[in-house]
């Protein structure tokens, strides 16, 4: 009789224990998560950063993504990458970014139009590889590397209207090239073409996405290659560090 008793407050206990594990689960908290990572993949002119955004489902994210500036507390009207709505972890990479230069990141998300910001993360640039004066074979075309690209020099022989007529430049612009991206042994890059010559004139600027920059083993030099994004032709050009 004893035994038998014991072995009913043991099943007792038992099944209270369990149906109280069930119980605990089945209330558990969903997990919440608002975290920027630390960027990653950092280049002259590049970087890469994650956001953890793991939120409740009774919140309506319309609108997530990751802003930046170079002086702190980035803000949605600063510069921003938009990663669609939703919640859900996310990775942008952040182009356009100036070599040596401090950046200051965040995600945000907007739910019921409130702006809500994550932690602030920083990191800074490296020097651009291409950092310095560069020319051709034969010094009438001269390019200055920025924190954005390569940029064609005003200053130079021969006129600026010949550089246009290459279709290294515009009127309006000096950029020759600019997100400078490695690519394996390459650098993926955009260039610019326009539309016309110089003596008919300028009448549209375009990027070319297909255009890849390779140094030589030393460093020295550059082969650009890019092709048109007006008729795809194609045109390569080697520069010298000078």
């Amino acid at each position: 009789m004893t035994r038998s008793v014991l072995r009913s407050l043991l099943l007792l206990v038992f099944s209270v224990l369990f149906f109280t594990a069930c119980d605990d689960k089945e209330v558990a908290e969903p997990e919440v998560e608002f975290r920027t990572s630390e960027a990653f993949q950092i280049g002259p002119s590049y970087a890469s950063v994650s956001v953890d955004l793991n939120l409740d489902k009774a919140v309506a994210v319309e609108e997530k993504g990751i802003c930046w500036n170079t002086f702190g507390g980035p803000r949605i009207d600063n510069e921003v990458h938009k990663a669609g709505s939703g919640t859900g972890s996310f990775s942008a990479q952040l182009t356009g970014l100036l070599a040596n230069t401090e950046y200051f990141v965040r995600g945000y998300y907007i739910s019921n139009g409130q702006v809500t910001y994550g932690n602030e993360v920083s990191f800074r640039t490296p020097e651009s590889p291409f950092k310095g004066e560069w020319a051709n074979d034969k010094g009438t075309l001269k390019f200055t590397a920025t924190g954005q690209g390569l940029v064609f020099k005003v200053a130079n022989t021969p006129d600026w209207s010949e550089a246009v007529a290459e279709g290294y430049v515009t009127l309006n612009s000096t950029f020759f090239l600019r997100n400078l991206v490695p690519a394996g042994k390459k650098y993926r890059a955009e260039a610019l073409w326009n539309y016309g010559t110089a003596a008919d004139a300028v009448t549209g600027v375009q990027y070319s996405t297909n255009s890849t920059v390779t140094f030589n083993t030393s460093g020295s030099e550059i082969l650009i290659e890019t092709y048109s994004p007006i008729n795809n032709a194609y045109k390569a050009i080697t520069l010298y560090r000078q």
